[in-house]
């Protein structure tokens, strides 16, 4: 438990919130004071060791990890790992709070990870050959585009991001899952391209149907019999003239009603392609709506320009980092098809600038690291490599473990 009180602790301070039993301080790290006597009520080093260390220490979260919710009765904390924990008010009991979506609980704005010079594909988003879409989302974000649903701008960095493959189709809602391939998440995530390929216009979701009138199938027009030749000259007699003139005559007449009915026929069938076509118009108005609702709920929309991803034996391979620290790792790890996580490789390099393809199985990678220049070979399919320090040889890169080192 610690000794000093906060009050004579260096450095600013400020009341996140309060109970009736405790306040809740924060100057350089989290105190819980008893309202009493204000003295320390939890001792932080435990409360760091349940919750996978919190970010108190780690620029640049500060006071953005912590948010004290009178609705819930107590302190809501962003930990190093993306994950939320809520510390109750009032017994101090502490638990997991999944139900929050820390990249819209937490609105810091810490600056992005420098990534800059590697175009990898975060959201983490592709079509596979198959229509199912793979993505890198979080368990809300996931949700959310199984409903059609765009959420609110979010802080990007706090989210916990598992990589998901289902089917997203706005023609059935009901049956959208996005399912995680494994329980591992990963944070300030992004699948790794192939750099050898060419960047090419994917889109991820099928557009609605063009309607267009579909012309019916009318039934043959009635052809009139052949003009009556009056020329009596014709007729072996009068009586034979005038009964051809009459079995004309009555002809005539079948076909002028046959063609009436042929008429109504043709008007009844031309209508009701009409009222198909405008129902099929209508129908296409509401698709085209659900559509743009699904599009929009699409991080970055339905079409992109983008690499494929980069796949060695079927395996995919995530970028990301160990935690929400301002200089954390940066890591890579391959999970199999079929959700295995195969490896993870941490990679010393602080700010990757590029990345090459040396064969289907090798990459280097460029960047920055502590000391300088940096230059990392990774075989994928083994999951073990070499970092060069320019100018000072090679070491053997390290492998980490989950779920101990797992982000």
């Amino acid at each position: 438990m610690p000794t000093t009180s906060a009050a004579t602790t260096g450095g600013s301070g400020e009341l996140l919130g309060q109970s009736s039993r405790y306040l809740f301080f924060l100057r350089n790290e989290l105190y819980v004071l008893d309202r009493r006597d204000a003295a320390p009520a939890l001792a932080f080093d435990e409360l760091e060791r349940r919750t996978g260390g919190l970010p108190l220490k780690s620029a640049p979260w500060g006071k953005d990890a912590y948010r004290y919710d009178e609705g819930r009765g107590g302190l809501l904390m962003l930990a190093l790992d993306g994950r939320v924990w809520f510390l109750d008010g009032d017994s101090l009991a502490l638990r997991e709070a999944p139900e929050v979506d820390a990249a819209r609980y937490f609105h810091g704005d810490p600056p992005p990870p420098a990534n800059a010079g590697i175009d990898w594909q975060a959201p983490g988003l592709t079509r596979l050959p198959d229509g199912r879409l793979l993505i890198l989302a979080s368990d809300h974000e996931a949700r959310a585009l199984e409903r059609g649903e765009a959420l609110p701008a979010a802080n990007q960095r706090a989210r916990r991001q598992r990589l998901s493959l289902g089917t997203l189709d706005w023609r059935s809602p009901a049956e959208n899952r996005l399912r995680p391939l494994l329980d591992a998440a990963f944070l300030q995530a992004g699948l790794l391209p192939d750099p050898a390929a060419a960047e090419e216009p994917q889109r991820l979701l099928e557009r609605p149907s063009e309607r267009q009138r579909q012309h019916p199938s009318l039934p043959p027009e009635p052809q009139p019999p052949e003009e009556f030749d009056e020329r009596v000259e014709r007729f072996p007699s009068t009586r034979a003239f005038l009964a051809a003139r009459d079995a004309y005559r009555q002809e005539r007449r079948r076909w002028i009603a046959a063609h009436d009915a042929w008429r109504e026929r043709v008007a009844d069938l031309e209508a009701a392609a009409d009222a198909e076509y405008r129902r099929r118009r209508d129908e296409q108005t509401r698709e085209e709506a659900l559509y743009r609702r699904y599009a929009s709920a699409l991080p970055g929309g339905d079409s992109r320009l983008a690499r494929r991803p980069w796949r060695v034996d079927g395996n995919w391979l995530v970028l990301h980092r160990r935690s929400l620290a301002e200089r954390s790792e940066l890591l890579l790890s391959s999970v199999s098809g079929d959700g295995s996580l195969l490896w993870t490789l941490e990679l010393p390099i602080e700010r990757p600038e590029r990345l090459f393809r040396l064969d289907a199985h090798n990459l280097l990678l460029s960047g920055r690291g502590e000391e300088g220049g940096r230059l990392v070979r990774v075989d994928l399919r083994r999951g073990s490599g070499i970092v060069h320090r320019l100018g000072r040889g090679g070491a053997p890169l390290q492998r980490v473990e989950w779920p101990e080192g797992q982000p």
